[in-house]
């Protein structure tokens, strides 16, 4: 598949199977991901897979985060969802780490096959600059 297709082609899914992904097949998407360049080839990241019983577990610290949000946001006029920022201090505490949550992804097996959600106007979001 082309890059811009799959780019366009793709979804935010909510629902999953619950088959697991296979260790194998997470791995590879990892090894695609460490692709990535890094300033100076650092490659500052680090990756925390959680699965099975631990899922419980790490939604139970996102809940609290989320209800904590309900009473003392970090974004008052935000409405929180299952976004990690919501739950940063609850999730980072979860996991028992000091090191910076850059992103939280969710990988499965698509339970659901939603329609495209409509995008904003490319000339809304575009300034043109020419010196």
């Amino acid at each position: 598949m082309e890059v811009l297709a799959a780019i366009k082609g793709r979804r935010s899914i909510r629902k999953f199977d619950a088959a697991p992904i296979s260790h194998d097949d997470i791995e590879k998407i990892i090894l695609a991901g460490m692709q990535a360049p890094s300033g100076k080839n650092r490659q500052p990241w680090r990756f925390i897979v959680v699965e099975g019983n631990a899922k419980t577990d790490m939604r139970k610290a996102m809940n609290k985060g989320l209800e904590r949000e309900t009473h003392k946001p970090k974004l008052p006029e935000s409405v929180p969802g299952n976004d990690i920022y919501f739950a940063y201090e609850e999730i980072s505490e979860w996991l028992n780490i000091r090191q910076q949550i850059v992103a939280a992804v969710s990988f499965g097996i698509p339970a659901e096959n939603p329609y495209a959600r409509p995008r904003n106007n490319i000339a809304d979001l575009v300034e043109w600059r020419n010196t």
